[in-house]
């Protein structure tokens, strides 16, 4: 007599189970490589503690540059504002009236009091800062912390080379003003 085998609820579930967690750990080590894959196991992470705070420093900066990029956007926009309203004068020291007026408003909206010479520097200054912050992030020690970092730092050139435009505009427009009153 012989007994025909049939897969039982059991066999199922340990068949399930096991090409689900071999999948899981497939994932993960081609993700994070063999030892990413115990960090994330044995600790609930998939980097060390000193690549992890690496990370950390490096989001931090991101977030920040968020912040420096938005009022970046608002210094741009009130120059824009200012350079309309101003389409039929044209001076640039009523431009910069103009602009610094905007930049007062929008403050003032947002809760702030600083003028346009102290949100450019302001704005400059933490670019900078910024910039140091993941110059002080070590490449070492995890293969994504460098393309990260590259990223991070094109970024703030990129913002840095905006700030700059504006700085620019507004010494130039100060010269004017100056050269101006010096005149009078």
């Amino acid at each position: 007599m012989s007994r025909e085998w049939r897969p039982t609820l059991t066999t199922v579930a340990l068949t399930s189970v096991t090409v689900t967690t071999s999948y899981l750990v497939y994932q993960l080590v081609s993700q994070y490589g063999l030892e990413g894959t115990f960090w994330y196991i044995w600790e609930g992470d998939p980097y060390p503690p000193n690549v992890r705070e690496q990370f950390h420093a490096l989001d931090a900066v991101e977030e920040s540059l968020c912040q420096q990029d938005r009022l970046l956007d608002a210094v741009e926009e009130a120059y824009e504002r200012a350079k309309l309203e101003c389409v039929d004068e044209a001076s640039d020291a009523t431009i910069l009236d103009a602009w610094n007026n905007n930049i007062l408003s929008n403050k003032k909206s947002k809760g702030g009091n600083l003028n346009l010479e102290r949100t450019l520097a302001a704005l400059s200054y933490n670019l900078d800062k910024y910039a140091a912050q993941i110059d002080a992030v070590p490449s070492k020690g995890h293969h994504d912390i460098k393309p990260r970092k590259k990223s991070l730092s094109v970024r703030i050139v990129r913002l840095m080379q905006r700030a700059d435009i504006y700085v620019s505009h507004f010494k130039h427009g100060q010269q004017k003003e100056q050269r101006k009153d010096v005149s009078k």
